[in-house]
Parts: structure tokens; sequence; C-alpha cells
């Protein structure tokens, strides 16, 4: 009861193989709802959350199913996403309810990228928007975008950039890009590079595989060849050869 009225929760497990577990949870109720058949919490603070796929859908696009409950205001510091094993940062969130219990808008964060994500749901499609000062791809390379900054739309199957743009490899990109997930992950889009530095390029971002499109380098070296001796018809092999 002091400072404030409050009911407080430990080892909270929900949902079928524990689709959402919290170390911790603290709600503060409006005091005078606490005997009511219709309660109501001001704020609910929750701490070491975990979410699976499904939990994230049923938390952003479901319904409330009973009249007996509302929550005006949920925080969570350090919220993982289960998300097959992929490496996600751990996230700051706020949710702000409706009055009928949906979710009106979704704040996430986390200081060391310098993220900011909003998500304002509307029917099955939420609005997105997203900045990073440190943007990691979360699979498969250590490939890292600088001053990200994007806006799209968010679905259960996919998060979709209709635009956006960042630096890499001390030169500018931008375009569109459509994160999916399910049984496989796929990224797809497309993508403009302006004065990056083409020798980072490859090994960061490519393991194997091709890349096609057309590109302009300039003030560049080829190495492993000497075109001044091979024009003249040496075979040898080694040096390099500068060109702009």
């Amino acid at each position: 009861l002091i400072p404030s009225p409050q009911l407080r929760f430990e080892g909270v497990r929900i949902g079928e193989n524990d689709a959402v577990t919290i170390a911790r949870a603290r709600a503060t109720p409006e005091f005078g709802t606490v005997f009511t058949d219709r309660k109501l919490f001001r704020s609910v603070e929750l701490e070491g959350l975990k979410l699976s796929p499904a939990a994230v859908t049923a938390s952003i696009w479901g319904s409330n199913i009973t009249d007996a409950l509302r929550i005006l205001r949920i925080t969570a510091r350090g919220l993982r996403l289960e998300m097959g094993g992929l490496a996600l940062p751990s996230l700051d969130i706020e949710a702000i309810m409706t009055g009928e219990g949906a979710v009106q808008s979704i704040t996430l964060t986390n200081n060391e990228q310098k993220l900011l994500a909003k998500i304002e749901p509307g029917g099955r499609r939420a609005k997105v928007e997203m900045s990073a000062e440190k943007l990691a791809l979360p699979f498969g390379t250590s490939f890292v975008l600088q001053d990200f900054a994007g806006k799209g739309t968010l679905t259960p199957a996919e998060l979709s950039f209709a635009e956006f743009e960042a630096r890499a490899f001390e030169g500018y990109l931008g375009g569109n890009a459509r994160l999916r997930w399910g049984q496989a992950w796929s990224l797809e889009g497309d993508l403009g590079v302006r004065q990056v530095d083409v020798a980072k390029i490859a090994g960061p971002l490519l393991a194997s595989g091709r890349l096609e499109g057309s590109f302009t380098i300039q003030k560049g070296s080829i190495a492993n060849v000497d075109m001044t001796q091979a024009l003249q018809g040496s075979a040898s092999t080694g040096g390099a050869t500068l060109f702009s």
C-alpha cells in the first residue's frame, strides 16, 4: 500500500509453451476499482519480459476478450524477442492503450544503438518509423548500418520499409527493403549506393552469391595485375593498376 497501492507478481508465465514469461511485474490500479468487477490499472511495469513470435502478434493485433480489465500504459525494460536464435537487441518498450483495451501506440528504444522505433497499429498493417545510430542485420553477417532512418509498415508476417537511408562503407545507401519471417527468413529490396569504398563491401556483406546491377567506380585500384606490363606482353602477375 505504501507509497502507493500496487500489485506485484514474480515468475509470470502466460500461454502455451510459455509464450510470454515475465520475471517481475508491478501493476498500479485505480484504487477505487480494486473491489469492483471492472478493474482499471493506470500502469503496468514489467521486468525480464520475453515474447515468442505468436505473442508479439497477439500483443499488437489481438483483441481484448474481456471488459473486466483495462490497462492504460505498459512499460518493459530489457524486452527479449524469441525469434529462432536471431541476434536481436534487447529493447525498452512503452505501450499506450485505448479505452477499449487495444494498442494505440508502441515505442521501442535501445540506448546502446541509439535506436528509436514507433509503431501505430491500424487494422492488420501498422505504421512504423525507425531511426538508429547503429543498426546491425540480425542474421548471417556483421554488416552494420550507420545513421539509419526508415518509414514503412509492419504485419504479422513482415516488416517493409517503403524508403530508408543510411551510411555504410564510408558512403550512403538508400532504397526499400522487405524482411519476411516464418519457417524461413528472407530479405529483399532495391538498394542504391553513393560514394562507397568498394574494397570494404564484398567481405562483410557477401560470403557467396551474385550481385547484379549498374554501378560506377571512381579512383580505384585493381589488385594482383599490372595492366601496363600485360599490354607490353608480360604474362607476370602481381602488382596493381590504378585507374580514375
